[in-house]
């Protein structure tokens, strides 16, 4: 859990471009590397309980990424969680520059709002304490948090 935490925060710490090129198929690019991120129809059980990332809820066996820091099993790549925080079902995301969470460890909170979930959406109740007050804290639909394109 502490390494996909890390990678989340290596995703905030760059800029990516992130396009759709087929209905379950985005394209990121940073600088001059190209990587394919692959949503898959797969619909998780939760029987890997602890593999999703606490603060955006990506599941790292329903999605997939032909970089090569995504071959260890149960972590998600920084990549993925860019394109967790940032798709859209609906066609082609712009370039972001998102503010990093916070560097407290222990009280990791998220500055921009991360509950779009993909195929393995989890159940409000199955959130960790810590997770619901932030989202009970936080007006999500109507939120209020600054993304600044460049």
């Amino acid at each position: 859990m502490i390494e996909n935490l890390r990678r989340r925060k290596k995703s905030l710490d760059n800029v990516f471009t992130l396009r759709r090129i087929a209905q379950d198929r985005w394209t990121i690019e940073f600088e001059d590397t190209s990587y394919t991120i692959t949503n898959s129809t797969y619909t998780c059980s939760l029987l890997r309980k602890g593999s999703h990332c606490s603060l955006c809820g990506l599941c790292p066996y329903s999605t997939f990424c032909t970089c090569p820091d995504n071959l260890k099993s149960g972590i998600s790549c920084k990549h993925l969680h860019y394109w967790q925080m940032q798709h859209d079902d609906s066609g082609c995301v712009e370039t972001l520059a998102i503010t990093a969470c916070s560097e407290d460890a222990e009280n990791i909170a998220p500055t921009v709002p991360t509950l779009k979930t993909n195929k393995c959406s989890i159940p409000f109740w199955l959130l960790s304490t810590r997770r619901r007050k932030w989202i009970s804290r936080h007006d999500v639909k109507n939120s209020n948090f600054s993304w600044t394109a460049k």
